[in-house]
């Protein structure tokens, strides 16, 4: 009997790991595709580009990104970056960018929202949020951390092409 209900109680204690597991898994499926957007990227008018898919059997979710916007002095700049996360229970992740930087991943899932923590305290630090509007419309906001406090840097309405 005392091993039943031991045995009883270490699912029930695991039952919100599973459920957020899930939870995690779900969301990163139904952003899946290729996405093309607008906004801004420090004040600028830019073009973006993301393809999000599940990689290595499905043990990762796997994001291609890029951007691009021209300077008031006619330049074109385009940063490309890839990044891959292990969905759960906790999300983490690394990001690789074609500036050289490589950043440490956290992120959590609450509805329709992504928030991953990036970087850290040490170099550059800051948070994207990736957010559902509707099934084929996201945004996707970027903060950079300047002494304690969030700022905004890019903003992007994305619509899912395929």
């Amino acid at each position: 009997m005392r091993t039943s209900l031991l045995g009883l109680s270490m699912f029930i204690l695991m039952l919100p790991a599973f459920a957020q597991e899930k939870s995690n898994a779900d969301f990163f499926k139904e952003i899946s595709g290729m996405w093309e957007g607008r906004g801004t990227l420090f004040g600028i008018d830019a073009n973006f580009n993301m393809n999000w898919e599940m990689a290595l059997d499905s043990a990762f979710a796997h994001l291609t990104f890029r951007n691009s916007f021209t300077t008031a002095d006619s330049v074109t700049r385009t940063m490309n970056a890839e990044a891959f996360y292990d969905m759960g229970p906790a999300i983490t992740g690394h990001w690789f960018d074609s500036r050289g930087v490589q950043q440490p991943l956290k992120g959590e899932i609450s509805g329709k929202k992504l928030t991953i923590f990036w970087g850290s305290a040490d170099k550059e630090e800051g948070k994207t949020i990736y957010e559902f509007i509707a099934t084929t419309v996201a945004r996707v906001t970027d903060y950079v951390k300047k002494d304690g406090q969030y700022k905004q840097f890019g903003v992007a309405s994305y619509t899912r092409m395929r």
